[in-house]
């Protein structure tokens, strides 16, 4: 998000601060990284994990750092750096471009494990994992002996520079044996990219490690992990990368979701030390319509285990517009998918990838748990899932809210509900590579959902990538490489505007004073959240501003999306105008966005004009679009193939989806069907 993008947004909705109220770590800014990359919360602590270094903050006050963690947080350091000083010797003859980085023990997995907090670092190039005390993080003799058990590689990064994600599962594996799962990389390279879970071992009985299986794209093609999380029977992870089912030649990214079982004992033939429960699929978020806008990198992933629903950040880049979506998966709705849709595979490699149909699918059914897991699976079923681990459909992740020009990054929920409120509400935190954060309202009304963006914050001290997010008991916990901070979401005071105040969930409007002003919940106060369309609760002193122009030069068959952000605080619904005719809003022709936002499929000369976004007769926001003309030289050599390339790739989808609807004829079809209707091949 640009600067500008913000300046717009503070005169809409007057919500940008420089930021007062925040607790900080260090407490005075330093231009010295210390890459605080990963937090973990338990009891009134906070546990995050940067470079060399591991600090514990009370969850009163970040900024006090006390003394005896300072102490304990130098022995640490100290202990990592004897222990490792060979790896450190051996990582800089390695000549790599910033030593200071690459060679440091940087913090990548933290547990709460009793007593114990477990870590994993890189260790310079050599990742090691071990275990301090929970109370003063000293390392004791337990520590010392469960270190020397351990060893850090394939459970987090080789390289500090590579994205991994690792848990602690407690309950449900072989034995109820306690391991870690994990998805990163054995070295520096994408190629050696893994979904991990270690040698288990019992008094009596040992299980083998499981991976999946190396150099192999139908597993992992060039991930990028995001997230893992333990979940009944299953451990699901999510990541992006590059996809193996794409008809094109071009490398397209998907946005996955994997999963294997916890009991998972592994192959015996084709699957030996291998998952022989793994399973993956494709998430689609995106704008709905015959030419969907695809949200194709996911960000970041958090869990509510009170909706048992997954919420995702995912971005997506047409020609020079960034934007950013937040989607929904419920557990349900997954754990259903992988029960009963399509298996895929690919016959030949010159061949198209294809669903399997159901009378070939073995039994029992690959991807499931099995209860009875003391035997292997059947080779049959082994080999079949060794080549088709990947789902035909894609899972459908709901829309919530997207937004224009901006790239959000990481992700916090919380569920908001008042007693006076009849409604739940969800509020996400979106934090983006800027160091913006925006607070943005979510509920619904019967069938009906509605998003709204309260807030933007800038409360660190320099703009940075926001690395980590957590939000508990009303309070938001953030970090980049360069600070940790402590904020209250519930920033009522900085309102002005009654219908701005009105609309947080957290804040209401006090009338019952001399000098009206936000705050939370006292008596004889206004909040319309659902009702905010009339501005009947509120002062008429609440007045519009003058609407923003806009002006685009657009390219013959592309897509366009043109923002509608509101100057009249509260929006209700709106209308869109082409050269002062209504549009009525087609999936065919236009998709109207969860921001009010409308997006023009495939543009022809037609639509070319003006566009304006109304609430009721105000005008909000209007766009010129001008469509290019291809002209001479250089330039026109690029603009006609981009046209040509959007005319193959039409011919082709209208292809691929005569190919489906054939595939689907022919997986019904039996020998006892009319020939005229069905093709058998004996």
């Amino acid at each position: 998000m640009s600067v500008g993008s913000i300046a717009f947004i503070n005169g809409m909705i007057d919500a940008l601060y420089c930021f007062p109220g925040v607790n900080r770590f260090p407490s005075e800014y330093t231009s010295t990284p210390q890459y605080f990359r990963k937090m973990a919360l338990h009891g009134d602590h906070l546990y995050v994990g940067a470079m060399d270094l591991l600090i514990k903050f009370s969850l009163v006050n970040i900024s006090n750092a006390t003394a005896r963690v300072e102490q304990n947080v130098t022995e640490i350091h100290s202990f990592i750096k004897t222990n490792l000083i060979e790896n450190v010797e051996k990582c800089l003859k390695r000549n790599r471009h910033a030593p200071d980085f690459d060679c440091r023990n940087h913090i990548r997995g933290i547990y709460i494990d009793g007593e114990d907090v477990y870590l994993c670092g890189t260790g310079s190039y050599q990742p090691q994992d071990f275990f301090l005390n929970r109370r003063d993080l000293t390392l004791n003799d337990s520590a010392l002996e469960k270190m020397s058990k351990n060893s850090g590689l394939a459970k987090c990064p080789f390289d500090p520079h590579q994205d991994s994600t690792l848990i602690y599962v407690r309950e449900g594996n072989p034995d109820d044996i306690p391991t870690t799962y994990s998805a990163t990389s054995l070295d520096d390279t994408v190629e050696s990219s893994l979904i991990y879970r270690p040698m288990l071992q019992s008094d009596s009985k040992s299980y083998q490690l499981l991976r999946t299986i190396h150099l192999e794209k139908k597993w992992l093609n060039v991930p990028h992990f995001i997230a893992s999380f333990d979940i009944e029977d299953y451990v699901y992870f999510f990541f992006r990368e590059i996809s193996v089912e794409h008809p094109y030649e071009d490398e397209v990214t998907y946005s996955r979701v994997a999963r294997v079982c916890k009991n998972d004992r592994g192959g015996d033939t084709a699957l030996k030390n291998s998952w022989t429960t793994f399973l993956k699929a494709r998430i689609n978020c995106s704008l709905p319509g015959d030419n969907p806008l695809y949200f194709n990198f996911i960000q970041d992933v958090v869990y509510s285990k009170n909706d048992s629903a997954f919420y995702a950040v995912f971005t997506m880049t047409m020609g020079n517009t960034r934007s950013s979506a937040v989607c929904r998966m419920n557990l349900s709705d997954i754990e259903q998918f992988f029960r009963v849709e399509h298996f895929q595979e690919q016959l030949d490699v010159t061949k198209l990838w294809q669903k399997v149909p159901q009378n070939k699918v073995p039994t029992p059914r690959p991807g499931e748990c099995n209860p009875d897991s003391e035997h292997r699976l059947s080779s049959v079923i082994q080999q079949f899932i060794r080549s088709r681990p990947l789902m035909y459909e894609s899972i459908q992740a709901k829309p919530l809210y997207d937004f224009t020009d901006a790239t959000f990054v990481r992700l916090a929920v919380q569920r908001v509900q008042n007693p006076e409120q009849t409604n739940l509400y969800r509020v996400f935190y979106l934090a983006d590579d800027k160091g913006f954060i925006q607070k943005v309202s979510y509920w619904n009304e019967g069938a009906v959902a509605h998003s709204r963006l309260l807030q933007v914050w800038s409360p660190f001290s320099a703009p940075h990538l926001v690395r980590q997010m957590i939000v508990h008991n009303n309070e938001l916990f953030a970090s980049t490489d360069y600070e940790v901070i402590q904020l209250d979401v519930k920033r009522c005071m900085h309102y002005t505007k009654c219908t701005s105040c009105s609309v947080d969930p957290h804040c209401k409007w006090n009338k019952n004073i001399a000098v009206e002003h936000c705050q939370t919940y006292p008596e004889g106060s206004v909040q319309n959240v659902e009702a905010a369309s009339s501005l009947a609760t509120c002062s008429a002193a609440d007045a519009c501003q003058r609407p923003i122009e806009t002006h685009e030069v657009q390219i013959e068959g592309f897509s366009v999306k043109m923002s509608c952000n509101s100057h009249c605080d509260p929006t209700t619904s709106v209308q869109w105008f082409h050269n002062n005719e209504l549009i009525s809003i087609d999936a065919d022709k236009y998709i109207l966005g969860t921001d009010n936002s409308l997006v023009v499929m495939e543009t022809t000369n037609t639509d070319a004009g003006s566009y304006e976004c109304k609430n009721e007769s105000v005008l909000l926001q209007k766009h010129f679009i001008v469509m290019a003309d291809c002209g001479d030289g250089e330039e026109a050599i690029e603009c006609v193939w981009k046209n040509e390339f959007l005319k193959w790739c039409k011919e082709f989808n209208d292809y691929q989806t005569r190919m489906n609807e054939w595939q689907d004829l022919k997986d019904n079809c039996t020998k006892d069907v009319d020939e005229k209707h069905c093709y058998i091949q004996n």
